[in-house]
């Protein structure tokens, strides 16, 4: 979306996560414009087999989180319009269940079915 805001073919009027885009500081945040609460954004993740060894598993975590930090990969992230995290399969782990319980009870409401 955003070679199309920096365009001028869209304008954006708010963004969706609780806080602003690195990648359009101009625009508030939904929050911002008057709708508390209302925190969701496209995310990415590596996932592994659960029975992925522990040390294997740490070292895979670290090196995606030092890409990931590494100015190039940050600055490109960030000219997308994403947030660049580099966390631990522990930190990772506890963000999707949050997001499972929040987004799995909603499925459940509107009756979403993964068939």
């Amino acid at each position: 979306m955003l070679p199309h805001i920096r365009s001028g073919r869209l304008k954006a009027i708010a963004t969706t996560a609780a806080q602003r885009s690195p990648g359009l500081p101009e625009v508030p945040t939904f929050a911002e414009s008057g709708l508390p609460g209302f925190d969701t954004y496209e995310w990415y993740g590596v996932f592994a087999p659960a029975n992925l060894p522990g040390e294997l598993l740490s070292k895979l975590s670290r090196e995606i989180a030092r890409i990931i930090k590494l100015p190039e990969m940050s600055d490109q992230l960030t000219v997308q319009g994403a947030i660049p995290v580099g966390n631990s399969s522990d930190e990772f782990g506890a963000f999707i269940r949050r997001e499972m319980e929040v987004w799995g009870k909603l499925a459940q409401r509107v009756g979403l079915r993964p068939d």
